[in-house]
């Protein structure tokens, strides 16, 4: 299969998700093409991707990375948009799926689906040093970390939720980081070590403690038998009883999004995998056991995440 298309190629099934059309008459108007040609650049396009029909075309084009250039962001779904609700607890990966994205091995971090039309998803992760989930996903090959070139990661990020009568029971710290990690493969576990030219990491995101004032509170209105039956469907009894506690607390809080910018990094290796989980540096201990901070864990929310290729801009 095709590890690239002509520029003229990507440039039609691009319009064809803007518009969300793959009809000739209108993409010919939108690109100032005749039909005939649109005609023909679909034809090409399914001969180099092995795919029968245009909307195939088009999805296999974009979850292969081929609809972004260098210039752009290199994840796929860095918006978080793109997914699919399943059968399980909540919104909850691998239960849900969401296209580009993993959850690491023994995780279930949870999708946030977009709160108003046309905006940003998010993952909802919690972490401490030796345990926690995480997110992965493989690079289109076009896609993969070059040894020599340099890269700049961005996201936006927040602590929380935390229900209003936390951060008592369970004690949590009022900060998260994500740290961003890249490797030659999924990684085995949430704490595998670097190692030089096989597993690295890029950098990490701090989202410290914040004043009082800035605490956004999401209300939560007492479910109504649709609500209820939704939660059952969804996550069980489990769900209902976490639905009646927050609404008892008084709702769910969250701190404000902030946007962060890594450091440029420059790759040392070829990478083909990137992965973002959540820590705050403390040791929990996954036996129970009374360590540094027991259940002090950190939870946190990412969205907007952004991989760039800044080999060849210019500064600044």
């Amino acid at each position: 299969m095709t590890r690239t298309l002509p520029p003229h190629l990507v440039e039609l099934l691009r319009t064809c998700r803007e518009f969300n059309t793959t009809e000739t008459k209108p993409l010919a108007q939108q690109l100032g093409l005749s039909p005939a040609t649109v005609n023909a650049y679909f034809q090409r396009a399914a001969e180099l991707l092995g795919t029968t029909d245009r909307f195939s075309t088009v999805q296999n084009a974009f979850r292969l990375g081929l609809l972004i250039s260098h210039a752009e962001n290199l994840l796929i779904n860095g918006n978080f948009v793109e997914g699919s609700q399943g059968h399980g607890p909540g919104n909850s990966l691998p239960w849900t799926s969401v296209v580009g994205w993993l959850p690491l091995r023994g995780g279930s971090p949870q999708w946030v689906m977009p709160e108003l039309e046309g905006g940003p998803g998010a993952i909802l992760m919690w972490g401490a040093k030796d345990t926690g989930e995480a997110i992965y996903q493989a690079l289109p090959p076009i896609h993969r970390i070059l040894p020599g070139r340099t890269y700049r990661f961005s996201a936006e990020y927040r602590f929380g939720p935390v229900k209003r009568d936390w951060p008592m029971v369970p004690r949590q710290p009022m900060f998260v980081d994500f740290v961003v990690r890249l490797s030659k493969s999924a990684l085995e576990n949430y704490t595998s070590p670097d190692v030089p030219g096989q597993v690295t990491t890029m950098g990490r995101l701090h989202y410290a403690a914040r004043p009082a004032e800035s605490v956004l509170t999401v209300p939560v209105a007492p479910p109504t038998p649709e609500k209820l039956e939704s939660l059952r469907l969804r996550g069980g009894e489990h769900a209902v009883e976490q639905y009646y506690a927050t609404m008892r607390a008084g709702g769910i809080s969250h701190w404000a999004w902030e946007a962060g910018v890594l450091p440029d990094w420059t790759a040392d290796s070829e990478y083909y995998v990137v992965t973002i989980h959540p820590t705050n540096d403390l040791v929990v201990g996954t036996d129970g056991s009374n360590k540094d901070a027991p259940l002090e864990l950190a939870w946190g929310q990412i969205r907007r995440v952004s991989l760039v290729d800044v080999t060849d801009l210019p500064p600044g």
